[in-house]
């Protein structure tokens, strides 16, 4: 009899735990972001002319970066983080200028901004080659230095008349890490949900209201080239300033 009691309180021990387990794996929430690549209201593409607000034309041959670090957060808490969070964002020919990923898991369904990072934080930045989005392969881990490169831009300046001149940008090293936060409109409900951030690259090169500095087309050389320097934190603050949460 004493056995029979047992094995039913262990059927009902074993029954409760997977009851639990299930309730939280059902308590388990995904959050889909979408990183809007644009150049002022248009969609970012290789090859295609733009103008900056400085009045300039230009066009983008190259353009990658990495974003990383994908934090929730409460009243500034943050109460949910991306476990292995890096990930590299890539305009490529016929490609989508939007960039999309989910965040799985997520128990904590009470946040009001998310915060992430442009670039690889200082622990692994120092780690050398490593997998996944951080493989080599991408072309952006430096070669002639340590780390990775944050911010990859090359493109031409297109004046009036002939030649073009050629700008390449590559930004990386803890001076160009930058941290970005952006307040959510309301708490986010207990459901799936998408949030759509937008990334304008008009901003890059400045001439807006609080731009740290103004990228234009050399007057005496054919191209600019910038890959370290006083001017990389300045850059890297105009980029911090070009993430945006879109209101759909």
């Amino acid at each position: 009899m004493k056995k029979i009691i047992v094995s039913i309180g262990l059927i009902a021990l074993n029954y409760w735990l997977i009851s639990c387990r299930s309730k939280e794996a059902n308590n388990k929430n995904t959050l889909t972001i979408t990183i809007e690549n644009v150049f002022a209201n248009q969609p970012l593409a290789l090859q295609t002319p733009y103008t900056t607000l400085l009045g300039e034309k230009i066009r983008f041959t190259r353009l990658q970066y990495y974003l990383s670090n994908v934090k929730l957060k409460k009243d500034g808490i943050v109460v949910w983080a991306e476990p292995e969070s890096y990930h590299i964002i890539q305009i490529q020919p016929q490609k989508s200028h939007l960039y999309t990923f989910q965040l799985a898991n997520i128990s904590q369904t009470d946040f009001d901004a998310i915060e992430f990072s442009v670039g690889i934080d200082s622990v692994r930045n120092s780690s050398g080659m490593q997998t996944g989005a951080l493989d080599p392969l991408y072309g952006m881990f430096w070669t002639w230095s340590t780390g990775y490169i944050f911010m990859r831009v090359e493109g031409f300046f297109v004046p009036t008349s002939p030649p073009e001149k050629a700008f390449v940008y590559h930004l990386g090293s803890n001076q160009a890490y930058r941290t970005i936060q952006l307040k959510l409109p309301r708490t986010m409900p207990k459901t799936n949900n998408q949030i759509t951030i937008k990334a304008d690259f008009q901003r890059f090169f400045g001439g807006f209201a609080g731009a740290s500095t103004n990228l234009t087309m050399p007057t005496q050389d054919n191209s600019v080239s910038i890959m370290a320097g006083e001017l990389i934190p300045k850059i890297a603050n105009n980029y911090a300033q070009m993430f945006e949460l879109k209101h759909n």
